[in-house]
């Protein structure tokens, strides 16, 4: 795809577009942007399961650390320290994702634990132990924060300044407390199945690892910045989205009630700038809260060289859109130069 060239050459949604990594100038507003399409990839259904699980978890990786340490002060046979830290190290193989949360430091833990060393091991565990502690002290404030985020952000528009998260009118919250309420965001285990095959709940899975090694890794994005730039841009409101050119949306399955009120209406409005099934156009307010449901609920893949949004209800589907990937990036260019008409006329009012 050819770059962008448009007056948000300077605007973090460009970045996503053009595929720049992390590591650039709008960090964190790309950061934010990734957590809050896995939000919706998960659907803003947490359960309370996943904490008791990672703590679990985490408690019982530092038991198996302290007593790896006490049987090297000891000085037990080698062999049972050896079968120890082999089971440590399978642990920390196994529950990667659960274990980088709790290593802030990013402190190399096999090197730490090969040397056999307590005074190498014992900072080690004080460290994971800390953030373990810290997690279970704010988990009361964590739960009421994480609801009330939940509640807001999809209607609320959001913005970064001094290293703090505003949400609407009433939300304040630091980037670390942020990133640690939607920590579990970077489980893959933790995200259900949600279509009706194995091939397009892979495809969604592939956007949804993706995006975590992005996150994890410092790494740029693929397509999957489609769905990435699309939530951030209905998160903070597309304007004027009658004016948006929606033709180049397929329409694959939609309610035979909606199609006959289309068809019972005037039909001639829009016409140009409208998806289109058979004759009957599809009027762009109904398809733009379709596709921002469907964004929400993170009901989409990638099939053919298509985006295309679905959505399950009671195991059937009811509703099918799907556009190519070029014209996807299209479509998305021209909402964010819409953003742009709308305030640069602002401005001068």
């Amino acid at each position: 795809m050819e770059e962008f060239n448009n007056e948000l050459n300077n605007n973090y949604l460009f970045k996503l577009l053009n595929h720049e990594d992390l590591n650039r100038e709008f960090h964190n507003e790309i950061k934010v942007s990734l957590y809050l399409t896995l939000l919706s990839l998960y659907n803003n259904d947490y359960q309370e399961n996943i904490y008791n699980n990672e703590i679990n978890i985490i408690e019982n990786y530092l038991r198996k650390i302290n007593n790896l340490k006490v049987k090297i002060q000891l000085k037990r046979k080698e062999e049972e320290i050896d079968n120890l830290l082999n089971e440590i190290k399978e642990l920390t193989i196994n529950n990667e994702s659960i274990i980088k949360k709790y290593n802030k430091e990013n402190l190399d833990i096999i090197s730490a634990l090969d040397t056999k060393d307590p005074k190498e091991i014992t900072p080690l565990i004080d460290k994971l132990t800390k953030v373990k502690i810290n997690k279970q002290e704010k988990k009361s404030y964590y739960d009421n924060l994480r609801k009330h985020i939940v509640d807001n952000i999809y209607n609320n528009s959001n913005y970064i300044e001094d290293n703090t998260l505003y949400i609407g009118n009433d939300i304040a919250i630091s980037l670390d407390d942020f990133y640690d309420v939607f920590d579990y965001l970077l489980t893959k285990d933790n995200y259900k199945k949600v279509y009706l095959n194995n091939e397009t709940n892979t495809s969604r899975d592939n956007i949804i690892n993706n995006i975590i090694d992005s996150i994890n890794n410092n790494i740029s994005l693929k397509e999957e910045v489609i769905p990435v730039v699309l939530t951030t841009l209905l998160i903070n409101g597309v304007a004027n989205y009658e004016e948006i050119d929606m033709s180049k949306f397929n329409i694959d399955n939609i309610k035979i009630t909606d199609l006959y009120s289309f068809a019972g209406t005037n039909n001639e409005l829009n016409n140009d700038k409208s998806a289109k099934w058979r004759k009957v156009s599809i009027p762009n307010n109904y398809l733009y809260h379709k596709i921002k449901e469907l964004v929400n609920k993170g009901m989409y893949y990638f099939k053919d060289n298509k985006f295309i949004l679905e959505n399950i209800n009671n195991g059937i589907s009811d509703f099918k859109i799907s556009i190519n990937i070029s014209d996807m990036y299209e479509f998305l260019q021209d909402n964010i130069n819409n953003i742009n008409e709308v305030k640069a006329k602002s401005k001068h009012i």
